[in-house]
């Protein structure tokens, strides 16, 4: 039996499934033609389970020097994780699309 995609479901940017960061190549030399210093990707949506698989792509906002606001689109994950360390799994992001999370969290700051 197929394992089910619980990242199939696209997210809010504001509560991404994960945050890469882009890292320094060697005493900050270029990896490969690609320096991912001040690189960031939110990742919205996993198209596969398995990262791994040749071709798995990501729905993804990036953030870099050259778009300082961002843009939308799908990613490779081979052109990210050799690139990049995961800073940020979000925990309560399966929890929250299982119990019917809206994206509000005004009721989690006390808010009505």
């Amino acid at each position: 039996m197929a394992t089910k995609n619980t990242q199939l479901k696209t997210r809010p940017e504001s509560n991404p499934y994960e945050v890469w960061i882009g890292k320094e190549g060697e005493a900050g030399r270029m990896t490969q033609g690609f320096l991912a210093k001040g690189w960031r990707w939110l990742v919205l949506k996993k198209y596969q389970v398995d990262d791994n698989k040749p071709y798995a792509r990501w729905f993804c906002k990036v953030y870099s020097p050259y778009c300082p606001d961002g843009e939308l689109g799908d990613v490779y994950t081979q052109d990210i994780k050799p690139y990049a360390e995961r800073a940020v799994v979000n925990p309560l992001a399966d929890a929250r699309e299982n119990a019917g999370y809206d994206g509000d969290d005004d009721d989690a700051e006390g808010g009505e």
